[in-house]
């Protein structure tokens, strides 16, 4: 009897604890009524057994409204960590120790904007900033205005001649203007006391829109600072003649009269290479200055740099006090 007892806990050692026998079922029911649900039992049993070594398919199971999508886990062996598929969500181990869990949880805030103070560094510069290079430029460009190396060459010439009359008082002078230059004459009639009368001529090759341009005008003036106009001859550019007739009331003689031209070409084309470097250091300044001071502003804001945007538009209404000073201060170093 012993021997079969040692048999009978080894054997029961040696198997499953799900491995019911008949003889099994048979000692139990000596002393209760036996049930059906041994048969269940061990279905139920080795279906979990042979459903322990498969994976369920993710893809069949029915998705909740709203639900999150499911995350495949992989349960390792007995004491062994669960391990996650590659690009899923790091979720939180649970080990199932209850000791292990002290209830807190650790929650990602958004970060807090330091509070930082007001930045009157950068507010002074974007007031002063501007008006500092503003202020340089412009004593840039008069200095180099004032480095005229050599004085501007004499571009005038005058011919002197002797106006005679003809038989009918016509008075025709040939002149010789050059391309581009530009002539005037003048001639005194009468000069007393009482009254004076004067003859004025002036042609400018650039000035066609002008009324009395190549016009020879009789001007007559009293002492009472009256004065009267009267067109009575012209230039004629075709022929290069001037032609004139004084009024009756002033007896013809003849007269010498100094001719004076200008070379217009000359001199623009001299000038304009003497300022060329000063004109286009202005042209840059006050047509790129505040093209560049709009970019400024915005880029001071959009960097996050608020004083320093504050100060650039502060830096406007110091117009009133800077441009009074820049004029006396232009004053005192190029003179009145």
């Amino acid at each position: 009897m012993a021997e079969e007892a040692d048999g009978s806990e080894e054997g029961s050692e040696s198997r499953p604890f799900f491995a019911i026998t008949e003889a099994d079922l048979a000692e139990q029911g000596e002393g209760q009524p036996s049930t059906q649900t041994a048969p269940e039992t061990e279905m139920k049993s080795a279906e979990a057994v042979e459903g322990a070594g498969e994976k369920p398919d993710l893809a069949s199971i029915p998705a909740m409204a709203g639900a999150p999508t499911p995350i495949a886990i992989e349960v390792g062996s007995l004491g062994g960590p669960a391990t996650m598929q590659p690009g899923t969500m790091s979720v939180p181990q649970l080990t199932g120790n209850v000791s292990s869990m002290n209830g807190m949880f650790q929650l990602q805030s958004p970060a807090e904007m330091a509070n930082t103070a007001f930045r009157w560094g950068q507010f002074f510069l974007g007031l002063f900033l501007p008006w500092v290079l503003f202020f340089g430029f412009v004593f840039v460009a008069g200095a180099l205005n004032e480095t005229i190396s050599e004085p501007p060459p004499d571009f005038s010439r005058s011919v002197a001649v002797t106006m005679e009359p003809d038989e009918n008082g016509w008075y025709v002078q040939a002149v010789d203007p050059n391309q581009g230059e530009s002539m005037w004459f003048n001639i005194e009639v009468v000069d007393n006391n009482t009254a004076w009368v004067a003859v004025d001529c002036s042609y400018h090759p650039y000035d066609s829109w002008w009324e009395y341009n190549g016009k020879v005008v009789e001007i007559s003036g009293d002492t009472d600072g009256e004065s009267t106009e009267e067109v009575i001859g012209e230039y004629t550019e075709n022929n290069q003649t001037v032609w004139f007739k004084i009024n009756e009331r002033h007896s013809p003689s003849s007269y010498e009269v100094e001719i004076n031209y200008y070379d217009e070409e000359a001199s623009n084309a001299w000038w304009d290479e003497q300022y060329a470097g000063g004109d286009l250091f202005e042209s840059i300044v006050f047509c790129g200055g505040p093209v560049a001071f709009i970019i400024g502003t915005i880029a001071a804001f959009v960097r996050g740099n608020k004083a320093l945007g504050i100060g650039l538009l502060c830096s406007i209404p110091m117009s009133f006090i800077m441009l009074p000073l820049l004029f006396v201060l232009l004053l005192l170093m190029f003179g009145f």
